[in-house]
Order: C-alpha cells, then sequence, then structure tokens
C-alpha cells in the first residue's frame, strides 16, 4: 500500500503594527515568536494523542476481527454475510488474496492524517459548546450538562492527566483542549470498532457507528 509523505504547515504568529508608546519592535517580534512556538507544540501534542488513539482503536479492532490469531482477517472473521459487507471486505484486501493483513487493515498515512484532522476539528466544536465559562477547560460538571454521551463522564479521570499548561497553571480537574480531543477520538473510534466491518468514525460520538448490513 502506498504511503505518501505530508508535510503539515503550520502558521507562526505576525506582528501587524507597533504600538503608540514606543514599544521595541525586536520585543514584539521576539514574544510574537515564542508564543507561535507554543502553540505550534500544543497543536503537536494534540495531533499526536488523537493519533495514538486511532492506532490504538484499529490495532484492537484488527485483534477482536483476528479470531484464530494468525494475523490475517479471513471473510468469515470479517462477518461476511451480504454484498455489502463482502464489498467491504474486498475494499480492505488490496492484494485480493482473499484476507485482509494488518498492513491492509490499519488505515494508511492519508487516511489516518485526514481522520485525525477530521476528528480534532469535531472535538474543537464540541469543546467550544461545552466550555461555558469559557476558562479553555473542560470540568465533569460541563461533561455531565446532557448534551453528550455518559461515556465522556465515565473516562474523564483517566483523561484528566496531573499537569502544567503553558502558563504554568495546574490542569487539575479540568480537561484542557488536547486532553478533550484524545477522549473524543477514543470515543469515537471505540464506537467505530464496535462494529463487525470498518466505519468512519461517527461526527457525533454519542450516537453509535452503523451496524453491519445483514
Amino acid at each position: 500500500m502506498l504511503k505518501k509523505t505530508i508535510s503539515i504547515v503550520v502558521s507562526l504568529f505576525a506582528v501587524a503594527s507597533l504600538n503608540a508608546c514606543g514599544t521595541s519592535s525586536n520585543l514584539l517580534i521576539e514574544d510574537s515568536l515564542i508564543n507561535a512556538n507554543e502553540q505550534q507544540a500544543v497543536n503537536a501534542s494534540s495531533f499526536s494523542g488523537v493519533w495514538k488513539e486511532i492506532t490504538k482503536s484499529s490495532e484492537a479492532s484488527f485483534k477482536a476481527l483476528d479470531k484464530n490469531k494468525d494475523k490475517n482477517i479471513t471473510p468469515d472473521e470479517f462477518g461476511v454475510s451480504s454484498p455489502e459487507s463482502f464489498t467491504a471486505f474486498n475494499k480492505l484486501d488490496s492484494n485480493n488474496d482473499g484476507k485482509i493483513s494488518k498492513n491492509e487493515y490499519l488505515p494508511n498515512l492519508l487516511e489516518k492524517t485526514t481522520l485525525t484532522l477530521r476528528l480534532k476539528n469535531a472535538a474543537r466544536d464540541l469543546f467550544k459548546l461545552l466550555d461555558k465559562n469559557k476558562d479553555n477547560g473542560i470540568s465533569l460538571e460541563e461533561l455531565n450538562s446532557g448534551l453528550i454521551s455518559s461515556q465522556f463522564a465515565t473516562l474523564f479521570q483517566k483523561y484528566d492527566k496531573q499537569g502544567k499548561n503553558i502558563f504554568g497553571k495546574s490542569n487539575k480537574g479540568k480537561l484542557t483542549k488536547s486532553e478533550f480531543e484524545n477522549l473524543y477520538a477514543h470515543i469515537a473510534m471505540s464506537n467505530t470498532s464496535n462494529s463487525t466491518q470498518p466505519a468512519p468514525a461517527p461526527a457525533d460520538p454519542s450516537q453509535p457507528a452503523p451496524a453491519p448490513a445483514k
């Protein structure tokens, strides 16, 4: 399977103008670059976290389907029982040898990058909706708002990593945007993996992934 190298371009903050008080342009530029580097570090960490959730979920799904542990998925293990499921199986069996290897099953670089960005964007929008007090953190109370699945609140402690944000303040007790994106990706991919055959991650993780046709 062809693997394409994808370059992700991160834009730096630009200094638009100097203030009227005669502030040094060098200081403004230096401050802008520091902020940009901090934001890039946050974005890189977030991207990496969602990427790992996709990888873990995909590998767990493959392992669950590979009943005899021979590192291949047969039509019977895949649950082929209809024209639709047969088409889905053949789509993954890229070398047409009648079985799906781990490399064929797991998303390739392009697919994984696309899915990572899609999950991050969906999580970002949901984060904004849940963050009622706009403090850039999601508390357990906000997760229990009734707007989303109870899975989020159940997994709160697991994804609420103790540590400090870029401003040196403790994150404990609230999910940062990065932690929330990882949690969102975990739930979305878990719901997808629960179906017998792979399906795109649902846009709303409170809704289950489509069941395979029978």
